[in-house]
This record gives C-alpha cells, structure tokens and sequence, in this order.
C-alpha cells in the first residue's frame, strides 16, 4: 500500500526590476500583473485557456493572489508574499510567486484539441472600465456578467490593476478591468461597443453594486 504520493509543481520567484535599466527604459519593479503575464503566457503556450480565476483574501502565504481552477482543480495560485515570510528569510524586498500544478496543467493540456481559423480582416478594441466594488466581490462575478451581456463581439476579459486603500473605504476595493470586443464580418463602429458597455456598467450596478470610475 502506498503512504507517499510525489506531484510535480512549477514554482516561479520574481524580485527586482524587471529589465535591466538603460539610457530610454526606466527601473520598473516586478509587480503582480508582470507575474500574472508569466502565468498567463504558459496557459496560453500550451493551450489551455478554458479557467476560472478567484481573488483569494485569506491566504496567511500571500497579501493578495488569484487562484486559476479548472472545476474543483486548482491548477494554479500566484501573487505577493507577504512581508512576514519574506521576513524569515531576510528579504526586505516585493517578492511574487506562483504556484503551478504542473501534473493538472499538463492533464488538462492533452485535453485540448487544436482548432485553426483564418486571421480575421477586421480589427478587435479595447475598452477599459474602472469598478468600485466591495471586497467581497469577487473577479469571476465580474467576469460571469461580462461574458452573459458581452453578446457574440466580446472575446476577452482581462484584471489588470486591483486598488486598496483607506482612501477609497477599508471594506473597498477597484477593479481596472479590460475589456477586448471583435467581429469577424465586419469592422466594429463605437455605436456596437457603447450598447455593450452601458449595459455591463448597469448590470454591475445593478448586481454587485458597484460605482463607475
């Protein structure tokens, strides 16, 4: 009988700048989005693209990180550690890790079967939305309404900054969403994306309660 079971996992750490500085490129600080994009770009590579994502507020490990989960599978958990285990290890500098469940990730890749199309003629657009929400809120929720009232021009959704402060209320949080729409028949006009837009800004007030920025 087995007592031990070994599982493969892909750990990433990332501290310091996240390019070398020189005469036309600024230090810019690694920060949660940069290991996110890393995250991302692996799912991507190898095809799976099919996921919920979760805030996830009460890990003791992380000050704050999203979970990546395929039904009750958690394939994966990223974010910034927080300060008192970087402490025990005498780092006193932002530390991000992620966390891949490398046997789930490669299960669910040989799940995936490859479709090709040809490369739309017409353009996608980016529409950006700021959204004051409770912490409670979770992304998913943001993300389900978007993707039910997004109607068929609506292909991606994407969190890419999340603010905390007093300033805005200790029970607060915003989120800067990013939202991409495209059409493959036709090239998209502002008159399709504003419909879709001002029905989204009225469903997360409606259901999350949530103020515009």
């Amino acid at each position: 009988m087995r007592q031990y079971s070994e599982k493969n996992h892909l750990a990433i750490f990332i501290s310091g700048n996240k390019s070398t500085t020189n005469w036309n490129t600024p230090n810019k600080k690694s920060d949660f989005y940069f290991i996110k994009s890393i995250v991302d770009s692996i799912f991507s590579k190898i095809g799976i693209t099919a996921f919920d994502a979760f805030d996830n507020e009460l890990s003791e490990f992380f000050d704050y990180s999203l979970v990546y989960r395929k039904g009750e599978k958690q394939l994966a958990e990223f974010g910034k550690v927080n300060a008192a285990f970087c402490k025990l290890f005498d780092i006193k500098q932002d530390l991000f890790f992620a966390d891949i469940n490398w046997d789930l990730v490669i299960a669910q890749a040989k799940k995936v079967k490859s479709n090709y199309q040809e490369i739309s003629k017409f353009p996608s657009v980016k529409r950006d939305l700021a959204l004051l929400l409770d912490k409670k809120v979770k992304f998913d929720e943001v993300k389900s309404i978007a993707t039910k009232f997004g109607k068929k021009i609506l292909r991606n959704i994407e969190l890419f900054d999340i603010y905390e402060d007093e300033k805005i209320g200790n029970d607060k949080k915003s989120y800067a969403v990013s939202f991409t729409f495209k059409d493959d028949t036709k090239t998209l006009q502002d008159a399709d994306i504003d419909s879709v837009m001002k029905k989204l800004m009225e469903e997360y007030n409606k259901q999350l309660n949530a103020e515009i920025r």
